[in-house]
């Protein structure tokens, strides 16, 4: 990697930590090295001061990543990462937990979320397996009911009774 000696008040060059830089590995910018003594940059990630980091052009940068986050500022290669990322704050997410009210923005990643476990009906004491929440806590007054015994007003997700 190169280094260089960089006025942090030039505008064309954007400044990251070294931890922030990580999340930027597989991406095809050059970084360049930056350590100063006296003066202290500011990473544009996450907002640190630091006397050593790195530097990208701005126009690489944008270029790569060119849809911006008019909230916050965080930007995207596609404009599909830019929609699933407004999610968090709207927070209408179109897959969400019913016991921990987390989002997903894929119903994979909602499922993914979920364990099994094995419970018991409540009606016709059969076993079964279910999806819960990782958040869930069991305790043995809890009564489930499964898909036969369950009505159609429920959801087909695992409910309790009571």
């Amino acid at each position: 990697m190169a280094e260089a000696n960089v006025n942090s008040s030039e505008e064309e060059f954007y400044c990251f930590c070294y931890q922030c830089r990580l999340k930027f590995i597989n991406s095809r910018l050059f970084f360049i090295s930056i350590s100063s003594d006296e003066t202290k940059f500011t990473c544009v990630k996450c907002g640190i001061t630091f006397a050593l980091g790195l530097i990208v052009k701005k126009s690489d940068f944008d270029d790569y990543y060119p849809h911006c986050c008019e909230v916050c500022g965080m930007r995207f290669r596609t404009s599909n990462q830019l929609f699933h990322h407004s999610y968090h704050h709207s927070n209408n997410w179109p897959f969400k937990c019913y016991f921990c009210q987390k989002g997903f923005p894929f119903n994979c990643r909602y499922k993914r979320h979920l364990s099994p476990k094995t419970v018991q009906c409540c009606k016709c004491s059969e076993s079964f397996l279910g999806n819960f929440c990782p958040a869930r806590v069991f305790d043995e007054n809890d009564e489930f009911k499964c898909e036969k015994c369950s009505n159609d007003n429920e959801p087909l997700d695992l409910t309790l009774t009571s």
